[in-house]
C-alpha cells in the first residue's frame, strides 16, 4: 500500500518542478509582470496597474522610439521604473519652451499630461548603448533629463499588456508620432 500512494505522490511532486522550472523560464527569460508605482506615465498608464513586459524582442531588433519600458532604477537597482523611450542612441533631445524635440523636429505627443514645466530649455546627447526615457506625466516624472540616458542593458522588458485592473485591460502600443521611426 505504501508503494502505491509513494507513485501518486512522486507523479505529483515531478509535474510540481515542472511547473516551477517553467515559470522561473518564463520570468527570467520571456516575460514577467510588472507594478506601475507612482504617477509618471499618466495618462497612459496609472499607479498601482499591473503590465506585462516581454523580454525576447529587443535580442533581435534593439529598442524603438515609443516603446514603454521597464527599466532598473539607476540609483536604486533594487527598484524599477516604467518610461517611453523617447530618444535612441545618436539621437539628440532637446527641450524648448516645455516641448521635445527629437533630432530637430518637433514631437507631437498627444499621450502627455501637460507640456514641460521643468526644465525650461535643455539639450541631451544620447550616447551609444543607451536610450533616453521619459514619464508622459513630465512635470511628475523623474526620468532621463535629471538621471540622464539609461543603459540599454538595464531594459528589463518591454510593455506589451496592461492586465489590471481587468476593465481597462489592454495591449500597449507605440504612439503613432513614432511608427515610421525604428
Amino acid at each position: 500500500m505504501g508503494h502505491f500512494l509513494g507513485e501518486p505522490l512522486k507523479g505529483f511532486l515531478q509535474e510540481l518542478a515542472d511547473v516551477i522550472v517553467a515559470a522561473f523560464f518564463i520570468i527570467f527569460f520571456i516575460a514577467q509582470s510588472f507594478i506601475v508605482d507612482g504617477h509618471s506615465m499618466e495618462p497612459t498608464l496609472h499607479n498601482r496597474e499591473r503590465l506585462i513586459a516581454e523580454k525576447i524582442f529587443y535580442y533581435f531588433a534593439g529598442p524603438r522610439r515609443g516603446d514603454i519600458v521597464v527599466i532598473r532604477d539607476p540609483i536604486d537597482h533594487t527598484r524599477y521604473w516604467v518610461k517611453r523611450i523617447i530618444g535612441l542612441e545618436g539621437d539628440t533631445i532637446e527641450i524648448r519652451n516645455g516641448v521635445v524635440y527629437l533630432n530637430g523636429s518637433k514631437l507631437a505627443e498627444n499621450y502627455v499630461a501637460e507640456p514641460i514645466a521643468m526644465p525650461k530649455e535643455a539639450t541631451y546627447n544620447v550616447p551609444k548603448g543607451h536610450v533616453f526615457v521619459m514619464g508622459d506625466n513630465r512635470n511628475n516624472s523623474n526620468d532621463s533629463r535629471f538621471a540622464g540616458p539609461i543603459p540599454v542593458n538595464d531594459i528589463m522588458g518591454h510593455a506589451i499588456l496592461m492586465y489590471w485592473p481587468l476593465h481597462r485591460t489592454h495591449f500597449i502600443s507605440r504612439p503613432s508620432i513614432f511608427l515610421n521611426k525604428k
